[in-house]
């Protein structure tokens, strides 16, 4: 048996897991813009659940506003990781029944968390880029925003206008900064 297997499961994991200063050592900017384009999605797919979650399971109702903002902020995300890889923007159909917030919710999370393990494996592990499948889950993704927008009753045009609205108020010196992504002003113009 392997001695690994006799101590704390506390000790296992830390010895296991792959220390942040090897992981720093391998990272390439190509390899962090991917990982954050894709923890990104991940995070946004899981926001856009969430308020999917409040309307189906708490009867609240449905926050067309903040399902179109975290529209906006997976097709910033998904752009991103498009170019980061080389991937063309796909033209994919959408279909959707009113009655299935819930499923494509769902759906969004599982292609964004299937994009974000896709890329953990590249970035973390050093595994060559499964481009194929990243290409299919982007696919699956927009194919499951493009559901989402049938259910809200807006473009994609519409989206992505009220995306780069909110990020143009929150980054108004034209580019990024940490400051200005803590400082939030698209938050604070609503309050």
């Amino acid at each position: 048996m392997n001695e690994a297997m006799n101590v704390p499961y506390s000790q296992f994991c830390a010895a296991l897991a792959k220390p942040g200063a090897a992981i720093v050592a391998a990272m390439t900017p190509e390899k962090a813009h991917m990982l954050h384009m894709a923890v990104g999605l991940s995070g946004e797919a899981g926001e856009a659940l969430s308020a999917i979650n409040q309307h189906i399971h708490f009867e609240k109702e449905l926050d067309r506003v903040n399902l179109i903002e975290e529209r906006g902020d997976l097709e910033f995300y998904a752009e991103g990781l498009r170019q980061a890889c080389g991937l063309p923007v796909a033209a994919v159909g959408s279909s959707a029944n009113p009655e299935n917030y819930g499923f494509h919710g769902v759906m969004l999370s599982v292609d964004a968390a299937d994009l974000l393990d896709a890329v953990k494996k590249h970035v973390i592990y050093n595994k060559p880029l499964d481009a194929d499948l990243v290409e299919d889950k982007l696919l699956g993704l927009h194919f499951e925003m493009g559901c989402v927008r049938v259910l809200l009753g807006v473009s994609r045009e519409e989206v992505i206008a009220a995306n780069k609205q909110k990020l143009g108020v929150r980054y108004s010196s034209g580019s990024y900064s940490d400051k200005q992504a803590q400082d939030r002003a698209d938050k604070k113009e609503i309050q």
